[in-house]
């Protein structure tokens, strides 16, 4: 892994972050569903969440692929469309239905 104090955010509050994007929206019944999930996901893959961590610090640190857009990689709207996204399909989730975000 990079050194942390290179990005926007350290691994702990990019997990931080993540969990917090992945449980906006649900109800306490559905999140501790999703806190199971997450527990089987973490003893299949201890390192799932590092490699979400690892593809933003690479694509903040590759302009040259992404263009200017690389710089806002560790911003909320691009952890809901990059890590958040995989994140919710691993754990079976697929995508948000916009109907019930409003």
């Amino acid at each position: 892994m990079e050194e942390e104090n290179e990005y926007p955010m350290s691994y702990e509050e990019f997990e931080k972050q993540i969990f917090e994007l992945l449980f906006e929206y649900h109800s306490d019944e559905f999140i501790e569903k999703l806190k199971e999930r997450l527990s089987v996901l973490e003893k299949q893959d201890p390192t799932y969440m590092l490699g979400l961590y690892n593809e933003t610090c690479f694509v903040y640190d590759s302009p040259h692929i992404y263009g200017d857009s690389a710089k806002r990689a560790f911003e909320k709207n691009f952890l809901r469309s990059t890590p958040v996204r995989l994140l919710r399909e691993s754990l079976g989730l697929g995508m948000i239905p916009w109907d019930d975000m409003w």
